[in-house]
């Protein structure tokens, strides 16, 4: 407590969002889009057609017992099949921007014939699934 009052009255400091902010404004718990996807995995294991996969991205310890990169980012949040079509998902919250790394890996799984998109709600995930779903009945070859 001493030590964010002392830090609070230097002039000029640029301070981290979170000494600036209030105990009751942080945020707590998952954000949005590991709600998102934790509603679309509960979803998915209720398809008999759909096979989902989770991705983790993020820090990997070194041998020297610090952190790299995971040589794996851009990798979308989610790699699955429905009905014999690769799915690349990139979940993101209503006001989340694709990086440079995942808007490369969305447009080469495109590229190679698998299926890409930016998810921001269950509904648009339905919807998708729904349009292979009925593509895969009209031509089963595909």
């Amino acid at each position: 407590m001493r030590k964010s009052k002392k830090i609070n009255r230097l002039e000029g400091f640029a301070f981290p969002k979170i000494y600036t902010k209030a105990k009751s404004e942080r945020r707590r718990g998952p954000g949005p889009e590991a709600l998102l996807k934790r509603q679309i995995l509960e979803w998915a294991r209720m398809q008999p057609d759909l096979f989902l996969q989770t991705i983790s991205i993020g820090m990997i310890p070194n041998s020297r017992g610090g952190w790299r990169s995971n040589p794996t980012a851009g990798c979308s949040d989610l790699l699955g099949v429905c009905h014999g079509r690769a799915l690349a998902l990139e979940l993101k919250s209503k006001t989340g921007r694709l990086s440079d790394l995942q808007r490369v890996f969305l447009e080469q799984w495109e590229k190679a014939g698998g299926i890409a998109r930016v998810i921001r709600s269950l509904d648009e995930l339905i919807e998708i699934v729904g349009e292979i779903r009925n593509k895969s009945q009209k031509n089963p070859s595909a």
